[in-house]
C-alpha cells in the first residue's frame, strides 16, 4: 500500500506537510489548488517529475488525514503552473 504527502496548498507553512490516504483524494487536493482539470494536472511537468507530491510506502488512515489536514488547506492561494509545466 502507498500514501501521498505534499506542501502544495498548505496553509501557513511550507515545510508542513498535508497526508492523503489515496491517489484520489490528492489529485481532488491538487486540483482544487490549482483549479484545473485531471488532463491538465496529470500532463503537466510537474506531476509527471514528481515535484506535486511525495508517494511512502505503508497504509495510512483516511481520518487521520482528515484531521491532521484539517485547517491546513488553502484553496484561495491562487497556485499556477509554471508555463513550463503546461508543456
Amino acid at each position: 500500500m502507498i500514501y501521498y504527502s505534499t506542501i502544495v496548498g498548505n496553509y501557513d507553512c511550507p515545510s508542513y506537510k498535508l497526508y492523503f490516504a489515496n491517489e484520489n483524494d490528492l489529485i481532488d487536493h491538487l486540483q482544487n489548488v490549482f483549479n484545473c482539470t485531471l488532463n491538465d494536472l496529470e500532463f503537466s511537468n510537474a506531476w509527471q517529475e514528481g515535484r506535486l507530491f511525495e508517494v511512502h510506502k505503508g497504509s495510512i488512515n483516511k481520518q487521520f488525514c482528515d484531521n491532521h489536514n484539517k485547517n491546513r488547506i488553502d484553496y484561495d492561494c491562487d497556485y499556477e503552473f509554471d508555463a513550463s509545466d503546461l508543456e
